[in-house]
């Protein structure tokens, strides 16, 4: 399209072609006035400060390109496209298809101005603030306001829309448009090129030299000779190398949930009037509100975000300061590849994440990223249609692509790419400051996650266990604390079956030697996990592990009791001990319950070298609940609640969970083949631990959300009905 043209200014040329030195293409040659004027305009500038790959150069650290670079490049590959077909394929009467020298212009500028719309942090703030940058591509092409309007409407007044036009795709030469916008198009070979470069990849290069040479125009656009095949071919791998291997990077993904969720932390408290008032970040006030102008969408730029970030890492706003810092500092969420399957698992994920305290509004996204390498399936009703890739024979015709490329073929239609769920890292790596208290729920959270992808737990079912662990209280007992005949059954029909059954309790052995007399289990090749984990050991009482807590540790325990007067107790192998003279009713209740003599001893005179798997603060319900350890505590101990009258604690590696984990290793059973039954928040290590984690149906909620399937009550025979069902006859499960 050329009516109209201003001989003088369109056909300017500089009295020496200015060059600008570039490392994917070496030189980049500007010969028009026209372009020279629209590089050096304000609105062209700003791409200087608006980052190519976003948040990927925090990835890959030398992808600090910019848009700007980027757009020169897509010049100079449409400049020598231009010169190509000039050269070689002129045209020589209407209609012939070849290449009309009077529309180099119209290309050369749509492909510089392609994505002078882009705003800082291109597809998150558009995504966040609900922009376009295609449609403000158009607003900066064609409002008067503009330095680049200016320029254009020198050409001719409606140049601007001309170039628009290509940019929309709506220009009626599909040579101009194809330059620009296609499959295998100058914005695509530059940036795959040019980030390649930058990234350090080189899985991202091709043959340009050879691509443009056989690129050729024809009728309905841009073909390619048939003896190019190979190098376009290769262009195609390239391409879908870039996408899964840079584009689609899981750490860059999640720093871009974490950009996003910080632009829309900063976004809520503004909404809701609890910005302070020195935070506020005034050139973004626009975009909060949903009035914003292109002078405002021009004001933004990279830096601009980041000099708020920046200030707010000081915000009083806890939530607002730490996802400053996550972004500043990059610190990423981990992320975890899901399907439809394990999709469902979604909502209790982000319920044990909520437990420990995280806000999953902002530490919590779900994303998908996928791309279509090539798609030969050319629909013109869409708003955008892909051409196909025409490749030219001899003799003019032309066929696509995958038909003669086996290569192509084989990807074609294909979407690539993943759906990842993000997630606090601390859920992965509590680190050592984070209080013992949680750590079943770390347990639990890491038991969904193997190899970056969340497992569908209950998909282990169909494992026949070859271990059973079984809690006492409230799980093998029934309420009146008594084995049930059918329990015993059930059990004994097991060990005669080969399956190894383990009794896992907080009890010492000599409180759990009645039910292993019930239930036969005798002698160095059966086992007892006591202590809540303490100890693992034989039977017959030999020690196979041990996390004992240390004489210091007593020593604080103990004097902790007395300041908070509470009754204390430790328990070793052969007896328990009290410091306290006015001995609770609940520890001789203990006492008795667990078969051990009690002993009264001041803390001074306690064997140092005892072995004391765990300590036990113990009174009534009430003093229980107003207990408040202190935070040093839940550092340095594993803490758990076990009975409304007493909380244990133990050493901090101390659960059923490890130690059942050790036993499996001794036996050198995989814990798949493993089944875990329980029903307090102590079984949880151990339910989340095994293959197949199984609540009873007296359990309480957090273990029954835990388990991977819940059986019948105590009261029910529910070991036993888990026994049946899972073990003996699996193929009914």
């Amino acid at each position: 399209m050329s009516g109209g043209i201003t001989v003088s200014y369109a056909t300017a040329r500089l009295p020496r072609e200015k060059v600008f030195r570039d490392p994917v293409h070496n030189y980049i040659y500007v010969q028009h006035q026209v372009i020279l004027d629209l590089i050096n305009s304000r609105e062209f500038q700003r791409l200087r400060r608006i980052k190519q790959l976003g948040t990927a150069s925090l990835i890959f650290h030398g992808a600090e390109h910019s848009r700007f670079t980027h757009s020169l490049g897509v010049y100079e590959v449409t400049r020598q496209i231009c010169d190509n077909f000039q050269r070689n394929y002129p045209t020589k009467t209407p209609g012939d298809g070849g290449w009309d020298d009077n529309e180099r212009l119209t290309a050369l500028c749509a492909a510089l101005l392609h994505d002078i719309g882009h705003g800082p942090y291109s597809h998150t703030f558009e995504h966040i603030f609900h922009t376009d940058h295609e449609a403000i591509t158009a607003e900066i092409l064609t409002s008067p306001k503009t330095e680049v309007n200016q320029i254009l409407r020198r050409i001719s007044p409606t140049f601007p829309q001309e170039v628009a036009s290509v940019i929309q795709k709506t220009y009626p030469n599909p040579q101009v448009v194809q330059m620009i916008s296609s499959q295998i198009d100058a914005d695509r070979m530059d940036y795959l090129l040019r980030d390649a470069y930058y990234t350090g990849t080189e899985y991202g290069t091709f043959d340009l030299t050879r691509i443009l040479r056989v690129m050729r125009p024809y009728k309905d656009g841009i073909a390619f000779a048939m003896n190019g095949m190979h190098a376009v071919e290769d262009y195609i791998v390239s391409r879908f190398q870039m996408y899964q291997q840079v584009y689609f990077h899981p750490v860059s993904r999640s720093m871009e949930v974490v950009l996003d969720h910080l632009l829309g932390r900063a976004n809520e408290l503004y909404q809701a009037g609890k910005s302070d008032e020195s935070f506020i970040p005034h050139l973004l006030l626009p975009f909060f509100n949903h009035q914003f102008d292109l002078e405002d969408y021009l004001n933004l730029d990279d830096g601009v975000l980041t000099t708020y970030f920046i200030h707010w890492r000081q915000s009083p706003d806890e939530i607002l300061a730490d996802l400053a810092y996550r972004f500043l500092d990059r610190k990423p969420l981990k992320s975890a590849i899901f399907d439809e399957q394990t999709q469902k698992q979604l909502p209790h994920l982000r319920d044990l994440i909520r437990s420990v305290g995280f806000n999953t509004d902002y530490y919590t996204a779900t994303d998908n990223s996928y791309d279509l390498p090539y798609d030969d399936a050319y629909d013109p009703k869409v708003t955008h249609p892909l051409t196909q890739i025409e490749l030219q024979e001899p003799d003019g015709s032309l066929r696509e692509l995958s038909t003669v490329s086996d290569l192509v073929n084989a990807i074609r239609g294909k979407f690539t790419g993943d759906q990842r769920f993000f997630f606090p890292k601390e859920m992965l790596n509590p680190g050592n400051d984070a209080p013992e208290i949680f750590q079943p729920v770390f347990d639990e959270f890491g038991s969904y996650i193997q190899n970056d992808q969340l497992i569908d737990r209950k998909a282990l079912i169909k494992v026949t266990p070859k271990l059973i662990a079984v809690d006492i209280d409230g799980t093998l007992l029934n309420p009146q604390n008594t084995l049930k005949a059918t329990t015993i059954t059930a059990i004994q029909a097991a060990t005669t079956a080969g399956i190894k059954v383990v009794l896992c309790t907080g009890r010492p052995l000599t409180g759990v030697q009645p039910y292993l007399d019930a239930l036969g289990l005798h002698g160095d090749d059966q086992y007892v996990i006591t202590y809540n984990g303490g100890l693992v050991q034989t039977t017959t009482g030999m020690v196979l592990a041990s996390t004992p807590l240390s004489y210091a540790d007593y020593v604080d325990l103990e004097a902790f009791a007395r300041k908070a007067r509470i009754h204390f107790h430790v328990v070793t192998p052969d007896h328990l001990y009290t410091a306290d003279r006015n001995i609770s009713r609940y520890t001789v209740k203990e006492s008795q319950l667990v078969n051990l003599p009690l002993r009264f001893r001041e803390a001074a005179a306690m064997d140092p070298h005892l072995l004391m798997p765990t300590a036990v603060y113990i009174d009534e319900v009430a003093k229980i609940d107003a207990l408040q350890l202190p935070a040093t505590f839940y550092q340095r101990f594993y803490v758990v609640r076990t009975d409304p009258h007493f909380i244990e604690v133990m050493a901090p590696q101390t659960n059923k969970g490890n130690a059942l984990q050790k036993l499996a290793t001794h036996l050198d059973l995989p814990l798949t083949t493993v089944m875990a039954i329980g029903d307090q928040d102590n079984d949880l290590p151990m339910i989340t631990t095994a293959g197949l984690g199984v609540a009873m149906g007296n359990a309480n909620d957090r273990v029954k959300a835990a388990a991977d399937v819940t059986t019948l009550t105590n009261a029910d025979d529910g070991v036993a009905a888990a026994i049946y069902k899972y073990v003996l006859n699996p193929d009914l499960a």
